[in-house]
């Protein structure tokens, strides 16, 4: 009974600590005068923006709505855009609820805003340029201030001369007030009221109406209620028995943290009646197994993260500097770009923003590695815990706790064991040994392979884990290098112990492109198995290297032919230490290829790796130019090296096109049962853009239309049905797994971590599982076969099955190792 009565008390400490950090960014919101950066404010804004912005439009086309006449300044009302006017003056009403504010100084405020809208709007006409450097600029320091964006823009404007005569005090809050007094019309956010400052002076205000004030209570509390801060359990959560029945106790986190989270709208709401009428008692049964998992804090690793962390060390941890934008060639205050500084101007502003990307990035695994180390000394101290899991609209399981977490970043997934410990035996030990040399990057050779190579860094792998600051040469250098020194402190405890050592560590059998897999599997195809280990074979397949051995083919015969960009490209190969393109080049694009990549993101691929070198290798910051060439032949060699898959992917995004056209959504029930359900709604999207102060303000405002997005359908068909037979599989081995007696689960959608020395079965279990999917199942043919029952529409048939014998899985060692 206490050990319930201490998680109802942990759960409502995850309640309190969610709503905490919303007041917290609410606050912080507030103190930056950025009311309508609050969720209730931005509510408030798109609710309000277009009627009032109809109102404006009305006044100005001289219609005169609730008797008001144009004036003087309506000419120059009517020169910016209606939807801009009514942005302007909503953010205006929307800080006054939060804090009066006299009439007279709203107005003034809302025309000095009209009027940098017009102003700027000259200065981007007379030299865009220019312009949009500064923005970046701008951006890039983070710059806020109101004040010093307003002195920068207008100073540049002054040096470019680029003349704007500045409006008087009379005009701008003329202006103002026009456009303030058509959006109180329009809307009853606040009222006007006149206050009396002795027997002769009185000032009009600004008032929150009541009413608005009651919505904004009731609207935080309901925001804050659904984003607790959603922690592991102290007890093994409930088993799922039903949509809500499961996971967490207290009702008010099992309202919000439900089985299935379903997309919104009406697509949401027809898969949910679909899940209520399906048989999910498997599906259930997987994510009970792995939930049921009981783990504990790696005091070891946690400690040297906080050592590293506490030193400034980069080893495996986000860089504390930020990546810094080079200068643009094109120095500041020019009028035109010189046509010999086009391409190297366009190639800047191609590698600004993709430096902006990988910013944003390093912010997030920063605050990243500051939660894991938070909840790990939160957890530190508990002999068990467990994670509550989640199914997204295609069956794909989710754990609801972030930053620390079996599905996590490195650091993460590195401070987390098995709670439970079981000897390791001698298949145990071998299983080890593989496992470390797959965490350091040593994964392509056989397996034998990789245990000698443990063994031949055995003294750098024990010195790594007796001081693993002073000795991180070879730890910090491992492609996950918490996971890797984890597996130094276990490795080092088996040396001393030996086969009877009790082993807490996840050993974890990863899938060899898996999204590969089940595509050669569904269409047998015997070239693509080959490629994806799914036939047997001494050493593993490796289809990244495959592509990237086609492209550096390409490469060498461009570069033959004289293409200059090819030849930089064996250059930086060349002083990097490459023979051929690596398959880390290759390896992003080939893997997400059968969850809808495209050349973009190829490209984007392309260029995160090249980052990871000489940023300023090639001539005149022409870097993101080469990786947009590089990736036209990358892209070419995937499609030489996996065909039939591709022809599958093809034969999904036609078959959910056409069924769009007729507003038929893509819907398949999986063989577990679970329903997937694509319906994504055509949409009118209006982005409406004013400069506060120089920064750009965006508000998006979508509106339902009649019927189905082609384009997001076809987009998202291929994705979605191998996820959702991903996590059939997925669900099938941990059942499986339950079955002989596993019961400690580290489950990614492709990557299946036990005990060590349950491996030797567990990977018995993945091939018996993955055979019994696809031969019980055929999943191209059955989904077109529900399609077409359920709808009378006319779709090509799936592409035939090309006769691979798919119990070869049950011999090839690598298919998941």
């Amino acid at each position: 009974m206490d050990h319930i009565q201490d998680e109802l008390d942990w759960e409502r400490k995850m309640i309190d600590y969610g709503l905490d950090r919303f007041r917290l960014q609410e606050d912080k919101a507030k103190e930056r005068g950025d009311y309508t950066g609050t969720k209730s404010g931005a509510r408030l804004l798109k609710n309000y923006l277009m009627q009032v912005s109809e109102y404006i439009s009305h006044y100005c086309a001289g219609n005169s709505p609730g008797g008001r006449r144009r004036t003087k300044y309506t000419s120059v009302i009517s020169a910016v855009d209606a939807d801009k006017l009514a942005l302007v003056a909503l953010t205006a009403l929307i800080s006054a609820v939060h804090s009066e504010v006299t009439v007279a100084s709203a107005a003034f405020a809302v025309g000095g805003q009209v009027e940098d809208e017009l102003r700027y709007t000259e200065f981007e006409i007379a030299n865009k340029e220019l312009f949009d450097q500064l923005q970046r600029d701008l951006d890039r320091r983070n710059s806020e201030s109101y004040r010093h964006r307003h002195r920068v823009l207008n100073h540049s404007m002054r040096k470019a001369n680029i003349e704007w005569r500045s409006w008087s005090h009379e005009m701008r809050a003329n202006v103002g007030m026009i456009v303030l007094t058509l959006a109180l019309d329009a809307s009853d956010l606040v009222y006007k009221e006149t206050v009396r400052e002795g027997s002769k002076r009185s000032r009009i205000v600004l008032k929150a109406n009541p009413k608005v004030h009651d919505w904004i209570k009731r609207s935080d509390e309901a925001t804050a209620a659904v984003l607790p801060d959603r922690m592991p359990m102290l007890i093994k959560p409930d088993d799922w028995t039903g949509f809500t029945s499961g996971g967490y106790i207290l009702p008010k986190l099992r309202q919000t943290t439900p089985l299935i989270k379903f997309r919104h709208g009406a697509a949401g709401s027809t898969q949910r009646g679909m899940v209520a009428s399906a048989d999910l008692k498997e599906v259930m049964r997987g994510v009970n197994g792995m939930q049921s998992t009981p783990w504990r804090i790696n005091k070891s690793i946690l400690e040297t993260i906080q050592q590293v962390w506490e030193k400034g060390l980069t080893v495996g941890m986000p860089s504390s500097q930020p990546y810094e934008i080079p200068p643009s060639p094109v120095p500041a205050g020019m009028q035109e770009i010189p046509e010999h500084l086009v391409d190297s101007f366009n190639d800047w502003r191609s590698t600004a923003r993709e430096l902006h990307t990988k910013e944003k990035e390093r912010q997030g695994l920063v605050l990243g590695v500051s939660r894991s180390m938070r909840i790990g000394n939160m957890l530190k101290d508990l002999d068990r815990f467990y994670f509550v899991y989640q199914l997204d609209f295609r069956g794909r399981a989710y754990c609801t706790t972030s930053g620390i977490n079996p599905q996590g970043a490195d650091v993460g997934k590195g401070c987390l064991e098995f709670a439970e410990g079981k000897p390791l035996g001698e298949t145990g030990a071998y299983w080890l040994k593989v496992h470390g040399a797959n965490k350091f990057g040593f994964d392509k050779g056989s397996y034998d392979d990789r245990v000698n190579w443990v063994a031949e860094n055995h003294t750098l792998i024990l010195a790594a884990a007796e001081d693993p600051l002073s000795n991180r040469d070879l730890w910090g250098n491992a492609d996950k290098p918490y996971q890797f020194l984890a597996f130094c402190f276990e490795y080092a405890s088996y040396i001393k112990n030996g086969e009877d050592h009790i082993s807490h560590l996840p050993v974890a059998l990863d899938g060899a492109c898996n999204g590969l897999q089940h595509f050669s599997a569904m269409l047998g195809d015997p070239v693509g198995a080959r490629s994806v280990n799914l036939a047997p074979s001494d050493v593993p397949a490796d289809i990244y290297q495959d592509v990237a051995d086609v492209c550096t083919q390409k490469l060498r015969a461009a570069a033959e032919g004289g293409e200059n960009a090819a030849g930089n490209w064996l250059k930086f190969l060349d002083a990097h230490g490459y023979d051929s393109i690596p398959r880390a080049a290759s390896k992003r694009p080939v893997m997400t290829l059968p969850y809808g990549s495209s050349q973009q993101t190829c490209t984007a691929g392309l260029f995160s790796w090249y980052m990871g070198h000489d940023v300023v290798f090639f001539p005149d910051n022409t870097g993101f130019r080469h990786c947009i060439y590089l990736s036209a032949l990358l892209w070419d060699s995937i499609s030489e090296v996996v065909v039939a898959a591709r022809g599958a992917m093809d034969w999904l995004q036609t078959v959910s096109g056409e069924l769009a056209k007729e507003d038929v959504p893509l819907s398949y029930k999986t063989p577990l049962g679970f329903p997937l359900y694509q319906a994504s709604p055509r949409q009118e999207r209006i982005q409406i853009c004013h400069r506060v102060g120089g920064s750009r303000m965006r508000v998006n405002i979508t509106t339902p239309l009649e019927g189905l997005d082609v384009r997001k359908q076809r987009q998202g068909s291929s994705p979605n049905l191998v996820h959702s037979i991903d996590a059939t599989h997925m669900l099938m081995c941990v059942n499986a797994g339950l079955d002989k007696g596993i019961d400690s689960f580290s489950i990614i959608h492709d990557d299946f971590g036990v005990h060590a020395c349950n491996v030797q079965d567990w990977h018995v279990v993945i091939r018996e599982q993955f055979v019994k999917l696809h031969t019980e199942n055929n999943i191209l043919k059955d989904l077109y076969d529900q399609l077409t029952e359920t709808h009378d529409t006319d779709i090509p048939a799936p592409p035939e099955h090309m006769g691979f014998d798919l119990t070869g899985v049950l011999e090839s060692p690598y298919f998941f190792g």
